[in-house]
Order: structure tokens, then C-alpha cells, then sequence
């Protein structure tokens, strides 16, 4: 179904995760109105039902006491944070600094009036990073991706810890671009996170990602590179935009991918369970298709649900509209 905020001329749904002890969910995105040309971050609160009508949506923009210039919010991670608070992560843009996107954090209530912070990868030279995206964030660790001004084709992620305020670069073996999306905290100091990645071996083909990650030993195991319906030779990207614990100590993963011959653009919601040595299965495949749709994106997961937005075209009107959608995986 479609799920956007009403009072809106767009909604691009980004990421969600479950409101503690209650059926609830907090969804992040970005918004736009007619009234402003300033791209808002939003936050939704509600069941997640009624294409959006049931729930209430939040505008949540990126505030400081030491300037007033920001002209773009994203809201990318949202989870519980204490007191019955908000954490998000994302990204905003400020009129001085041109077009970079800056990461950020926020944690406080869900109107916004809680403490921001910019969030900045800390082992590299400041002066050379160019465009900080804080993708998602659980337990104690946030994820998120950077670039450098002296390596424009290569792209960074970094893991961030709420606890210390501090960060560093995690790259898959060989890789010359990484990018982290999903983080799932499975307890005990354990994580698993997921993305993509791209080598000079493979060319320009792109695999997505799944690695387990110990927040205490610093350990990064089980890691396993993944493709579209399991077939290294049927598309140049696969990339994996989130993650979500799944029944069976599975996880379900939204998932974008492009064709070998780079003619088509497609969504899949993917099924990973563990293996009895802790290392992860074979991938199960189900593609997404937004009804009469001309794209559909993948951007996040909850439960069995996936999230993301899609584009439509009206042959009659030749008017394209873009806007957001939950789909249910059939049990």
C-alpha cells in the first residue's frame, strides 16, 4: 500500500524500526510542501497501517545556536533511545558549506527540541572528507558512509559508538568502496551489519553484504558476500539497503539491484537464516513491484514488511509521481 505523509507534496520513507513495548513503529524519511523549497526530515509515529492516516508525522529538522543556514534534513535511522525518547541518524545541508551532505545525530523528544550533533569520521583528515551519510543505528552503534575529496570513485562506511563518541572506517577485504546501510544488535555486544561493496577484481560489479561485528572484541566474522537471486553474473549491483531480525534467527533485508546490462532497476526483500556454525545461509529471494509502477526502491525493513518508493506514470497525463509504500510479505 501507499504510505505517505498527507499534508505533503512528497514523503521518501528511509527507515523504520518498532516503538518500545508497543505495536507502533517510527518510520524516517524526508518530506517536501508547497509552502518552502527546503527539503524536510520527518519522523512518523503509528501502526503501520492506513497508508499513513492512523499515526502522526513529525517534521524534524537539523537546528544549532550557531547557525540558521540548513537547507536540507534527512532523517535516515530511527530507534528508541530512553525515556521514551527518539535517536535518529541521517544527513542535512547547510547554504555555507555548498552542496555536501554533513551526518548527524539527534537524540531527545520527537518534536525536535532534543540535543544535535554532527557526526564526523574521526580517522581520517577532516579537511578531505566530502559527504557524511549516518545510515542507521541500534543498540550502542551507529553506521554510516563517507567520501574523500582526493578519491571521488571510492566511498568509506565507518561504525560509530554512542557511548564514546567515537568512530572508525571498516572496509571489505579488498574493496575500494564500501558502504554500510543496516546494523541489527542481536545482544550480548553482537551485531550484524549489512551493505555493499565493489573490488578492482570484479570490476564494476557491486555485491551486497552481510558481517557479523563484536562491539567488545572489536571482531568483525562470518562475513559473505551475496547477488541477486544468488547468481554472481546476473547484475552489475546488488546492494543490501537495511536489516531486520526475521523468525528462525533470520533476518529479512530489503534489497536494490541493476541488471548485467544495466537496463533494468529492481527491489527484492531477501531471507537470510544462520547456519549451525554461525556463518549465514543461501539467500531466498522475493522481487517487489510497486503495481503499475515504473521504478521501485527497497529502502528499509520491518518484521516481514518492506519498505521503500517507488515512481508511477500516468500515460494519459504524461506526469510521473514519486512517493513511498509498505509491502507484507505473504506468509
Amino acid at each position: 500500500m501507499s504510505f505517505n505523509d498527507p499534508g505533503a507534496n512528497f514523503t521518501g520513507i528511509q527507515g523504520i524500526r518498532g516503538v518500545l513495548d508497543s505495536k507502533d513503529v517510527y518510520i524516517a524519511g524526508t518530506y517536501t510542501t508547497t509552502s518552502d523549497s527546503i527539503t524536510h526530515g520527518v519522523i512518523y509515529k503509528g501502526p503501520l497501517q492506513d497508508s499513513g492516516n492512523s499515526g502522526t508525522w513529525y517534521q524534524l529538522d537539523y537546528t544549532s545556536t550557531l547557525f540558521n543556514d540548513v537547507t536540507l534534513t534527512s532523517c535516515y535511522g530511527p530507534n528508541n533511545a530512553t525515556n521514551g525518547n527518539i535517536r535518529v541518524v541521517g544527513a542535512y545541508k547547510r547554504a555555507s558549506t555548498g552542496n555536501q551532505n554533513l551526518g548527524f545525530l539527534y537524540e531527545g523528544s520527537i518534536e525536535g527540541d532534543g540535543k544535535w550533533r554532527t557526526i564526523t569520521p574521526s580517522d581520517v583528515n577532516k579537511a578531505d572528507v566530502y559527504d557524511v551519510f549516518m545510515h542507521s543505528t541500534m543498540g550502542d552503534l551507529a553506521v554510516g558512509n563517507y567520501d574523500l575529496k582526493h578519491e571521488p570513485t571510492s566511498g568509506f562506511s565507518f561504525i560509530y559508538d554512542l557511548k564514546t563518541h567515537t568512530n572508525f572506517t571498516y572496509m571489505v577485504a579488498n574493496s575500494y568502496s564500501t558502504s554500510l546501510y543496516g546494523i541489527w544488535y542481536n545482544g550480548n555486544n553482537n551485531y550484524t551489519l549489512s551493505g555493499g561493496f565493489s573490488t578492482h577484481e570484479l570490476g564494476a560489479l557491486s555485491q551486497g553484504f552481510l558481517v557479523d561485528y563484536n562491539a567488545s572484541t572489536k571482531q568483525f566474522t562470518h562475513f559473505k558476500a551475496f547477488n541477486y537471486n544468488n547468481d554472481p553474473k546476473s547484475t552489475i549491483i546488488t546492494h543490501f539497503e537495511g536489516i531486520t531480525g526475521a523468525a528462525n534467527n533470520g533476518y529479512n533485508i530489503p534489497v536494490d539491484w541493476v541488471t548485467a546490462d544495466g537496463a533494468e532497476l529492481g527491489a527484492s526483500q531477501v531471507t537470510v537464516h544462520r547456519n549451525s556454525d554461525g556463518s549465514f545461509s543461501k539467500a531466498i529471494w522475493n522481487n517487489i513491484s510497486y503495481p503499475a509502477s515504473v521504478i521501485t526502491t527497497a529502502n528499509t525493513a520491518y518484521k516481514n514488511n518492506i519498505l521503500g518508493i517507488y515512481v508511477s506514470n500516468d500515460t494519459t497525463t504524461n506526469t510521473k509521481t514519486t512517493a513511498s509504500f509498505t509491502a507484507a510479505l505473504k506468509k
